[in-house]
């Protein structure tokens, strides 16, 4: 499962967590989640409510996840609106932290592999893609 969670990007402050939806401890505190299972045809999107995970409609617009073997890099497509209560502005820059995890296929519990914050800017539906390093 790969959780891309946001603060409030550009918009009215809301109720973060600090915990993913499997209870594990983030590196920030967050107010919204996408989320989708290897398995699944859907991304699962959540936002805290006073400070627990409220489960959203299944979230629609997103691509999934095309995986490059040669390159390695994974890339999704999630609509802005999915991390955000508001309008977002082009141009400005939003932390996002991404989560992998696996589930054990005996417990069914889900287990943080990985974790890391991105520093995204967000740009227009129209901008061809952004290529470097990631630092």
């Amino acid at each position: 499962m790969a959780n891309a969670s946001s603060p409030n990007a550009s918009a009215a402050r809301v109720s973060e967590a600090t915990t993913g939806i499997d209870g594990e401890t983030l590196s920030r505190p967050v107010s919204f989640l996408v989320a989708r299972r290897s398995g699944d045809n859907h991304y699962l999107a959540c936002h805290v409510v006073n400070g627990a995970w409220a489960e959203d409609a299944d979230l629609t617009g997103a691509i999934a996840p095309q995986w490059d073997p040669t390159t390695g890099r994974v890339e999704p497509a999630i609509p802005r609106s999915a991390l955000a209560t508001g309008t977002t502005a082009d141009g400005t820059t939003e932390p996002l932290v991404v989560e992998l995890e696996h589930q054990n296929p005996t417990t069914q519990a889900w287990t943080a592999d990985s974790s890391m914050t991105l520093r995204c800017r967000l740009t227009s539906a129209g901008t061809p893609p952004l290529y470097g390093n990631v630092r």
